[in-house]
């Protein structure tokens, strides 16, 4: 059991560590749209969850990757366009949501 919990712990640092501290402030789920614009004009990658809904500026020709808490891939989409949002056809819970291999947010999805 101890080894499933450091294998647990592990892949959810792996998949949610922030890359910056100063992305964190862009990952607010309820960002000003102008703050949004900005972002994605400056080439950040910004991810803003609501729901089952998932936006993503900033990563056009990125792939969004979508991890249970147990650390497995349950979707993939590809971002196709610089401010694109996503519905999630996932169970209710927590999931990782991962950008490229640069950015990465826990989302609830109810």
């Amino acid at each position: 059991m101890t080894i499933i919990r450091y294998i647990f712990t592990f892949l959810l640092a792996l998949f949610i560590s922030i890359p910056a501290a100063a992305q964190a402030d862009n990952w607010r789920a309820e960002a000003d749209a102008e703050a949004i614009a900005a972002a994605a004009d400056q080439g950040q990658v910004t991810i803003q969850a609501n729901g089952r809904q998932v936006r993503i500026t900033g990563a056009e020709h990125q792939t969004m990757q979508v991890f249970s808490m147990t650390g497995r891939k349950v979707a993939e989409y590809a971002i196709d366009a610089n401010d694109k949002t996503v519905t999630l056809n996932v169970p209710r819970g927590w999931y990782a949501v991962r950008i490229g291999n640069e950015v990465a947010r826990k989302i609830y999805v109810p």
